[in-house]
């Protein structure tokens, strides 16, 4: 589990609430949402927060989703509208049954990654007690692929064409040939 804080989200509406809150580690930090409530900009805000080691989101799912208020979904839409300034080493975990199943699910968790920039988990089947069919363990996971280290507009006046052969030495002629072959077949 990463360092720093970590902060729970969830709708005073989930059943089960009271049984999970009463077993919760003391370094979370329940921030409980009225079922009225804008998730989104809970989870925005708690991403954006200073020494967050992880986010947990408690809510039903299903693949590609994650629903934490009633009738609010959460898809890749969403979460690309989210998009905070998180720090990289956050890991949000969806404690939500089904959300990373399948092809769809696996989008969303790769999505949500990516435009947060934070590792994510995910269920690919029931989440829940052991008891009742179901498991605790996040077994989908992503991590957001390297973005540039520069901003636009100035990374995108940079071709970056040269080649280096195994000696160390530079390639112009294979780099010609490089660029030209771009240009053919890109």
């Amino acid at each position: 589990m990463p360092g720093g804080h970590e902060i729970l989200i969830a709708t005073r509406s989930l059943p089960g609430l009271d049984a999970l809150l009463s077993c919760l580690s003391a370094r979370v930090d329940a921030r409980i949402l009225e079922p009225d409530a804008d998730s989104q900009t809970a989870i925005g805000a708690a991403l954006a927060e200073r020494d967050l080691g992880a986010l947990h989101l408690v809510g039903f799912g299903a693949p590609g989703t994650i629903a934490i208020v009633p009738g609010t979904a959460i898809d890749a839409m969403a979460v690309r509208r989210l998009c905070p300034a998180a720090s990289p080493r956050v890991e949000v975990n969806l404690w939500s049954s089904f959300t990373g199943a399948g092809r769809r699910g696996r989008h969303f968790v790769q999505t949500f990654a990516e435009s947060a920039q934070v590792r994510v988990l995910a269920s690919d089947g029931l989440v829940g007690g052991p008891e009742r069919g179901a498991s605790w363990d996040l077994p989908i996971a992503a991590r957001p692929r390297g973005l540039a280290p520069f901003v636009r507009p100035g990374r995108d006046a940079v071709r970056l064409t040269g080649v280096v052969n195994v000696s160390g030495e530079w390639e112009p002629e294979l780099t010609r040939w490089l660029g030209s072959r771009a240009h053919t077949n890109g």
